[in-house]
């Protein structure tokens, strides 16, 4: 439908989004909570490289060498609304990471 999947890149439903995009032949984005150095969740690395060669993007507002914060997990979800039309928060706890 010409959807383009944005998310963080995380376990479980941005993980499934991702995939179904890749396999219908769609674009993702995926928000990275840290450089780009480091794919996190590490499970997902694979899932990255896919993503590339399919001409999908990874980004991150952390240069190469930043240490990671834990903070880098709330900042990056204002990266993920502000690139859609739409938001749908589906997993999170009472702490929003």
């Amino acid at each position: 439908m010409g959807y383009v999947i944005v998310s963080g890149l995380a376990k479980g439903i941005d993980t499934g989004g991702h995939i179904g995009a890749l396999d219908a032949k769609g674009i993702t984005i995926a928000v990275l909570p840290g450089k780009l150095e480091d794919i996190l969740p590490k499970s997902n690395r694979d899932l990255a490289e896919r993503s590339i060669k399919n001409k999908s993007l990874l980004i991150s507002e952390y240069h190469l060498g930043q240490d990671f914060r834990k903070k880098n997990f709330i900042e990056y979800c204002r990266i993920q609304s502000g690139l859609s039309l739409g938001f749908c928060l589906v997993q999170a706890d009472v702490n929003g990471f």
